[in-house]
């Protein structure tokens, strides 16, 4: 099971790659159990790279 609290604690170079491209999944442990989970990130690209778009506008 994924906590919220698990998934806020991910930073960028979880997320994307060295070319800024989304990585298709990544890796997390559990915070509470230290259980390692993976986690698929192709099924929400779109909504990783809106988000990076919007950071790059505040800056």
């Amino acid at each position: 099971m994924l906590r919220i609290s698990n998934i806020l604690r991910l930073n960028q170079a979880d997320v994307f790659d060295e070319q800024e491209n989304v990585r298709q999944n990544t890796f997390l442990h559990d915070q509470k159990t230290v259980k390692a989970n993976h986690l698929y990130l192709k099924i929400i690209i779109g909504d990783l790279l809106a988000y990076q778009n919007w950071l790059q506008q505040k800056i």
